[in-house]
């Protein structure tokens, strides 16, 4: 029995590892191809809406995903707990690791919150300032509607090359955000998948604790 659980457990910990870094790449190419798409004017104006959209987008999807992975988490616990401990002939056992599983949705949603409240509502983290006023190092590009104006009077090729050199930074700073939200983490803050690897490793250890009673 154990066996089977441990069996359960390295599954799920590969499949997290798996489609955490699978969302990364697919959020990220699609964050990648909406930056390209904008315009001079979205690009350099502070209050651009366009910017705006593809910041809230990239908060919905990862808390689209979030939920997602907590409910197949869910899901998957139940289906083992039903293979596996229901063949325990201790109907008093059986039914508690039912209950178990039917409560971890409820265990792995406040998993989900506090990845939510930790990675995307902290709107002042240095991650998801990245769709702030645009930082270039020559003068003439200050940050604000000074860039814009600035760039009336600039040539074609200086212009393009702001403007590559922005769509870039907003790219790198793209991907910190989803690297930290959904795989790495950082000091002082959780992600994603550590957070269901945590969620994992105590549900393994509440497993084991009751094929053992």
């Amino acid at each position: 029995m154990r066996s089977e659980i441990i069996d359960w457990y390295l599954e799920e910990r590969a499949r997290v590892v798996r489609e955490c870094e699978q969302a990364k790449q697919r959020y990220l190419a699609k964050a990648c191809d909406s930056i390209d798409a904008l315009s001079l004017r979205d690009l350099f104006f502070p209050k651009s809406e366009t910017k705006t959209a593809i910041k809230e987008q990239l908060r919905s999807d990862v808390n689209i995903f979030q939920r997602r992975l907590a409910r197949s988490i869910d899901e998957n616990l139940l289906e083992s707990i039903r293979h596996v401990e229901s063949d325990d002939t201790n109907e008093d056992n059986t039914s508690s690791w039912a209950l178990m599983g039917a409560g971890s949705a409820l265990a792995a949603a406040s998993i989900g919150t506090a990845i939510g409240a930790t990675a995307m509502a902290t709107t002042t983290s240095s991650a998801f300032l990245f769709f702030a006023a645009p930082i270039v190092s020559w003068p003439m590009f200050a940050v604000g509607a000074s860039a814009a104006g600035a760039l009336a009077f600039a040539s074609r090729s200086v212009r393009e090359k702001a403007a590559d050199m922005y769509r870039n930074s907003l790219k790198s700073r793209a991907e910190t955000y989803l690297s930290e939200t959904l795989i790495e983490g950082k000091t002082g803050s959780a992600s994603i998948r550590n957070n269901a690897m945590q969620h994992l490793d105590f549900v393994r250890e509440q497993r084991f604790k009751g094929v053992n009673a």
